[in-house]
Order: C-alpha cells, then sequence, then structure tokens
C-alpha cells in the first residue's frame, strides 16, 4: 500500500487534550491498533504494555492514542492528525481519507 501523504490533513502538533477527538474520530480502527502503534512508531515495550494491562481492545486503543500524544520518544514524529491519518491509510485508506476531511 502507498504511503503517500494526506497532503490536505492538519498538521499542527496535538496533545493529550486531544485525546477525546483523536479517539472518538478513530475508534472504528480499534482492532487494528498494533498495527496502527507500528506505523505510529510506538516501541515495542509500549505495546507490549498496552497488551499485558488489558484484553479489551477498546481499552489498548485508548491507551495507544494516550502514549501516541505523550510522545514517548524525542526521535518519534510529532503527533499530529496528519501522522495519525496515515498510519491509518496503511490499514484503509479511504476510511482515513474520510477522517482527514
Amino acid at each position: 500500500m502507498s504511503s503517500t501523504v494526506l497532503a490536505n490533513v492538519e498538521n499542527h502538533v496535538l496533545g493529550i487534550n486531544d485525546f477525546n477527538k483523536v479517539y472518538t474520530e478513530c475508534i472504528p480502527f480499534c482492532a487494528s491498533w498494533e498495527e496502527i502503534a507500528c506505523y505510529l512508531d510506538i516501541s515495542r515495550y509500549s505495546v507490549a504494555t498496552i497488551k499485558a494491562n488489558d484484553n479489551d481492545v477498546n481499552k489498548r486503543f485508548s491507551e495507544l492514542i494516550a502514549v501516541w500524544l505523550k510522545r514517548e520518544r524525542p526521535e518519534q514524529p510529532l503527533p499530529t492528525w496528519r501522522v495519525m491519518c496515515n498510519a491509518i491509510a496503511r490499514v484503509d485508506r479511504g476510511s482515513a481519507e474520510k477522517i482527514a476531511k
């Protein structure tokens, strides 16, 4: 699948205060949380911790969003809608384009 940047997406930096908006928009992809984590450059350690903390997919996805918004490592890309939409596009491009609008 193409990793083309969805250029029309907001590119301002998001923070933990944006959690509800991000979670609400992206919840349809909670079943793919682990794949999305990879595309968001979330560490294997964080993914393992999320898995160990809960079996509920929605709760795992919620924790993933929180970890991503807090930015666990300086070399990790800044959390923006563009980064999230591009991660989702690798799972479902059509839906990512809808979120981007």
